[in-house]
């Protein structure tokens, strides 16, 4: 009775008719409400990362990038090259971007921005090659669309965007390519160049080629040889390329002047990664130990568990009706987990550790896609209704969560030059050479002269009558350290300047010795 007490109010609603004749004509023109939530999707996708984009300032990898795309056409391969860390073709492609629009931050921007959107097709197109149902794909296009760790790096002045865009694609296709019996000679030649734009965009696409290789090898025999060739023909391409790093390493006599901060990877840095690609809360924002970063995320890494039990019924062959095939799991964990596993084995056994968490943005829709379809394997049941829901709702609320927040440069410095009131030359001094570096380049728009920036191994260099230290702040931790320092050597301290989330917070501080101070007054 209730019930349909209920059902008569919702009917006197304004407008309750127009959307149930909404309705009758979509069914109609049988239009699904999944397939209208696409749309809504790709736009939540795009605006996410539009959103504050232009707010912030380059950091110094960006500005790298910047400086690469300014050189010539003729210096620029031998530039990046001698780099080492990075393939050339983004900053070509970036160098023919800023020769259209310039410089501006906000067109600068936008340029990650465009190829994290244009991710879409790809993945979509994948979605549509594994045969996922449309509440599948929404949900999986879903995460892709909220997920923090992407929306930074799709705002970031780096190769990033493309590299997923280009892997995508690749993957895109490579499916396409063992599904057809006798693939065309369009969809081979296709494969082959994006495979070789993948490759000159960043080397952890070998690593994505190479678990394509091997899941050709065990499941395609029949492609073995023609996409062995065509992989071989890549890496003959590439050659040319490989010289010119081998050279640059050999000068530079290795890799640890362009990657010695670089730490080899843990159980932990694993477990990280993964993690927040579903959008875990790093506690180190708070100062927490690892301890408690597992603790509180341990509930979404217990999504896997579902994984794990389709891949069992993979193993075992045992398709239940409307499940996904088992070649399907096989290719989706394959490319979760060996990209992820080659780099950390490479990075123990190199004399210098190669590993990101931001390169393996390759991995992050290959394991949105096996968490989803790991929920979907589970039978119709409350528990599979109440994972689905329990993912959205995490993912939703972590989304507002950025684990690499930036610091605001040229704000910072604009605080310092504004807070100094002495007129002759200023020292600022720094242990870490990363940070005084951002200081330089953002007090040249200033066209300040009244600031000399010294790299130092120690505080003891500090002994002038008035200087700004510049230090790295995690966490605050280093702030009572500095204090209790300057001040045994006859410092006054001034008010601090930070800038940056807790676990990268940055720190200005200004220093007055005590009888300068009174000169002053």
């Amino acid at each position: 009775m209730k019930t349909q007490l209920a059902l008569s109010k919702l009917k006197q609603l304004p407008g309750f008719y127009l959307l149930r004749s909404l309705t009758k004509e979509l069914q109609r023109k049988r239009v699904s409400l999944a397939a209208l939530i696409v749309p809504c999707l790709i736009l939540i996708y795009a605006l996410l990362r539009i959103w504050n984009a232009p707010s912030y300032c380059l950091w110094v990898d960006e500005v790298y990038s910047l400086q690469f795309a300014r050189e010539s056409w003729n210096r620029l391969i031998d530039v990046v090259a001698d780099d080492i860390v990075h393939p050339p073709f983004f900053y070509m492609v970036l160098k023919g971007w800023i020769a259209v629009g310039g410089e501006n931050l906000t067109w600068l921007r936008l340029f990650p921005i465009l190829w994290s959107v244009a991710a879409i097709a790809p993945f979509l197109g994948l979605c549509r090659q594994l045969e996922l149902k449309p509440a599948q794909r929404n949900l999986a296009l879903f995460l892709l669309a909220i997920n923090a760790f992407l929306i930074h790096y799709a705002q970031e002045l780096r190769m990033y965007s493309m590299l997923q865009f280009i892997s995508l694609s690749s993957l895109y296709l490579f499916v396409r390519y063992v599904q057809t019996p006798k693939a065309e000679r369009w969809l081979t030649l296709s494969l082959f160049a994006v495979n070789l734009l993948l490759v000159y965009t960043h080397y952890y696409g070998w690593l994505v080629l190479g678990t394509e290789v091997l899941y050709v090898l065990i499941f395609h025999p029949v492609k073995r040889v023609p996409f062995s060739l065509s992989v071989a023909l890549v890496g003959v391409l590439y050659i040319p390329w490989a010289l010119m790093v081998v050279n640059a390493i050999t000068r530079h006599r290795g890799l640890e002047s362009n990657l010695s901060w670089n730490n080899r990877p843990g159980v932990l840095q694993v477990a990280r990664l993964y993690a927040g690609l579903n959008g875990a809360i790093d506690l180190r924002e708070m100062g927490k130990s690892s301890f408690f970063f597992l603790l509180l995320n341990l509930p979404i890494l217990l999504l896997n568990l579902p994984v794990l039990l389709w891949g069992y019924q993979s193993f075992k062959a045992k398709q239940k009706e409307g499940s996904q095939r088992p070649e399907t799991f096989w290719l989706l964990a394959m490319l979760t987990v060996l990209p992820v596993a080659g780099a950390a084995v490479l990075s123990h056994m190199l004399s210098q550790s190669i590993w990101g968490d931001r390169h393996l943005i390759v991995v992050a829709a290959p394991y949105l896609l096996l968490i989803t379809l790991g929920i979907y394997a589970l039978a119709r049941t409350p528990l599979r209704a109440g994972l689905v829901c329990g993912l959205i709702v995490w993912t939703a609320a972590t989304s507002y969560f950025d684990p690499n927040a930036r610091t605001c440069w040229d704000t910072f410095v604009q605080q310092m030059a504004t807070t100094e009131t002495g007129r002759r030359g200023v020292n600022v001094y720094s242990t870490d050479r990363h940070l005084s570096w951002h200081v330089r380049y953002y007090l040249a728009p200033l066209k300040e002269t009244r600031f000399s920036v010294q790299d130092v191994a120690d505080l003891s260099s500090v002994k002038e009558e008035r200087c700004w230290i510049l230090f790295l702040n995690r966490f605050s931790r280093a702030e009572e350290a500095v204090l209790k320092e300057v001040r045994s050597r006859g410092y006054v301290p001034g008010e601090l300047i930070h800038s940056g989330a807790a676990k990268n917070r940055v720190t200005l501080l200004p220093l007055m010795r005590e009888e300068a101070r009174y000169a002053e007054r």
